[in-house]
């Protein structure tokens, strides 16, 4: 166990961003996969009539809403700010 677990944290710890840059681009290109994610999810709830996986379709939409409001929020604050 002991073993495993010290290989799963160096595998994230060479895998993780380093810089601010590195966040950034993880972000963006999260917040590109939800769109594209939501743009798919809609694509099939527009093309099923089945009520009840509409439902579910809806729900799935409903979650990649609030993950890329998430995700835009956190771009935001990884935004440079301006000095004045």
């Amino acid at each position: 166990m002991g073993k495993s677990l010290s290989r799963s944290s160096r595998v994230t710890r060479d895998t993780a961003p380093e810089s601010k840059q590195e966040v950034a681009n993880f972000y963006r290109y999260a917040m590109k996969s939800a769109s594209d994610t939501k743009f798919w999810l809609s694509l099939l709830r527009d093309a099923d009539t089945n009520q009840a996986t509409n439902q579910r379709l809806r729900a799935l939409l409903n979650r990649a809403d609030e993950l890329t409001d998430v995700l835009a929020a956190r771009m935001v604050t990884l935004r440079p700010r301006r000095r004045t």
